[in-house]
């Protein structure tokens, strides 16, 4: 396990230099960079900031795409001493308010126009006190403005640095492992999140971890493309690629994340439930609109796999199946080369995890807080059910106190600790092969005969239709309370089947027949899991980080969702469930 992340950074340069450190997409063509140049770059980076009076300690904001820029500006800063805190760069302002006020920046690095706009504006109103200089990569229309505080980021020379590995080591060495490196949040789904600091040793910790539990080293193509401000993309993926010797690839978007998985075909990719389930839903209903021969083989295929969803098995496909249908469909995904393909966050759909499973794809569940900077668990088995144990990764050590799941290891937060432990705030129980975690402490649906499921499970499985892309469950004065996002896509194309006429996506939802529908979809749910939901409310519109519906990492902030403009839907019911009920008592 390493005590920071420079020794083996500067140790990759210094024996391997030739080797691609990252693999980035810009204006549709991919380039290379070699260890080397990178922590040239790094290097160069650092120095260029320290003459431009950026010191040790300082809190540095980053509003930045993810691109390799972010990636080298981020270490460059760390390798100073200076606190980073990563910000998305579509962040809406009352959250970016709320997280630079608490951190107080001196110094921003921004990637342009917009999100130089959003820091000025925050300036203006007095929010961001300690602020002194804004920087910015891009400068198409901010050149133009009259700030005082508004500069270009200083210009690096990497071929002012001759000894990369060298010059990283001699900076590392003045710096304090246990000092704070990198300030972030929590994400914010459950609760108002909280500012967690993390230091060059939790960093190194968490990085240490992942490389060791999934055997990462040369040969491997990590793909990342969440924002740098994911709480656990730096130790889960970024820094786990460039410190084991693998090859770190960007896309050069989100939106093509798709294509690029295509046209490199990753070894390793850690994604949340939401992009795993679009992804299932949109395969799924290619298969369904084929024609021909291989639609008749396409429908097969998907037939059986409705069955043992709705059979409660894991699919077994043959080996005819996995080379006339898995094959052909993990090459048009890239994802015929993944050795780890990883979950984290809420529970995944049933028919998502039995999706992958009949392609022949190993999907993993993961857990990761930010508070740990990384993994924490992970499964070891081939499937990942909501009663998959899991196991902790390298360092970490858990227990369960009181159901709650606790965490103790060298990549914990010392700040986010009581007696030593982190207590995590998810239920979990200890297992011969692990911990099951499967919700929120507290968090408990009744069922109708007289047990519990989490909310999280009930929105997991409400999620397994394709009609519904992201759904909420919460108990409201006894009333089991389901919010759901119908799927637009899936839901226009069934609607302009239908010939039914719509015009934005607010008439879609709200037509008769889309509610119908949705209702059906949300019954079958709940009866496979024997439960009643008393109210069913559909969202008017889809989720998106800039209402703050969704997270900077795409995940539902479940008290803004529950108090989103719905189309109506009926009425609710005038009592509560007997089972909603019993469990107030």
């Amino acid at each position: 396990m390493f005590e920071t992340i420079w020794t083996p950074l500067a140790a990759r340069a210094a024996t391997n230099p030739d080797s691609v450190a990252v693999l980035q997409k810009r204006f549709g063509l991919w380039t290379a960079t070699t260890s080397r140049a990178l922590v040239a770059r790094v290097v160069a980076t650092a120095n260029a900031l320290r003459e431009h009076g950026v010191e040790r300690d300082d809190v540095v904001a980053l509003v930045l795409a993810p691109h390799e820029d972010r990636v080298i500006i981020d270490l460059a800063l760390q390798l100073i001493g200076a606190r980073v805190v990563g910000v998305p760069s579509n962040t809406p302002i009352p959250r970016v308010r709320q997280q630079l006020g608490d951190a107080v920046p001196v110094v921003a690095v921004v990637q342009g126009q917009a999100a130089a706009d959003g820091i000025l504006e925050l300036l203006d109103e007095g929010a961001l006190p300690e602020l002194r200089r804004v920087y910015y990569l891009d400068p198409a229309g901010v050149q133009e403005y009259a700030s005082t505080v508004l500069a270009p980021f200083p210009t690096v020379d990497a071929t002012s640095v001759p000894e990369p590995s060298t010059a990283m080591t001699a900076l590392a060495a003045d710096l304090d492992p246990n000092a704070i490196a990198v300030g972030t949040s929590t994400s914010g789904t459950f609760e108002e999140p909280t500012s967690v600091l993390l230091s060059h040793v939790n960093l190194a910790a968490a990085a240490s971890a992942t490389i060791e539990a999934f055997d990462m080293g040369p040969g491997d193509r990590v793909m990342s493309f969440r924002p740098l401000s994911d709480p656990v993309e730096r130790g889960a993926t970024i820094y786990p690629a460039l410190l084991s010797g693998a090859t770190l690839v960007l896309p050069e978007s989100r939106a093509s994340v798709g294509q690029a998985m295509v046209e490199i075909a990753p070894t390793y990719l850690h994604i949340t439930p939401r992009f795993a389930e679009e992804l299932a839903t949109n395969v799924r209903l290619r298969m369904q609109s084929t024609t021909g021969l291989k639609g008749l083989v396409l429908k097969s295929w998907n037939k059986r796999l409705r069955q043992a969803v709705e059979e409660g098995r894991a699919p077994s496909p043959s080996g005819l199946s996995r080379a006339l249908v898995g094959r052909h469909v993990l090459g048009k995904l890239g994802l015929d080369q993944v050795r780890w393909l990883l979950v984290s966050g809420t529970p995944i759909s049933p028919e998502a995890v039995a999706f992958y499973s009949a392609l022949g794809v190993t999907l993993r569940r993961a857990y990761s807080m930010a508070e740990v900077g990384g993994f924490a668990m992970a499964t070891t088995a081939g499937t990942v059910g909501w009663e998959t144990a899991m196991t902790p990764v390298p360092g970490i050590e858990a227990g369960v106190e009181h159901s709650e799941l606790v965490l103790r290891g060298p990549s914990v937060s010392d700040d986010a600790t009581t007696d030593g432990w982190l207590r995590t705030g998810d239920s979990a129980e200890s297992v011969d092969d692990g911990f099951v975690v499967t919700g929120r402490v507290g968090d408990e649906v009744p069922t109708s005969g007289g047990g519990s499921v989490t909310a999280q499970q009930v929105a997991a499985r409400l999620r397994s239709s394709p009609y519904i892309r992201e759904a909420v469950v919460a108990v409201e004065d006894g009333f089991v309370v389901a919010v759901v996002e119908p799927t637009q896509s899936t839901l226009s194309r069934w609607a302009n089947a239908k010939g039914l006429r719509f015009t934005t996506a607010k008439s879609l939802f709200g037509l008769p027949e889309t509610q119908e529908l949705l209702r059906r979809a949300v019954d079958t749910a709940a009866a496979r899991l024997d439960i009643q939901l008393d109210d069913v409310r559909v969202l008017a519109a889809p989720l998106s980080v800039a209402d703050g519906t969704l997270t900077g990492t795409e995940k539902p902030v479940w008290d803004a969702v529950l108090a989103a403009e719905v189309v109506p839907t009926g009425a609710r019911v005038d009592t509560p469930t007997d089972a909603a009920a019993r469990a107030l008592k």
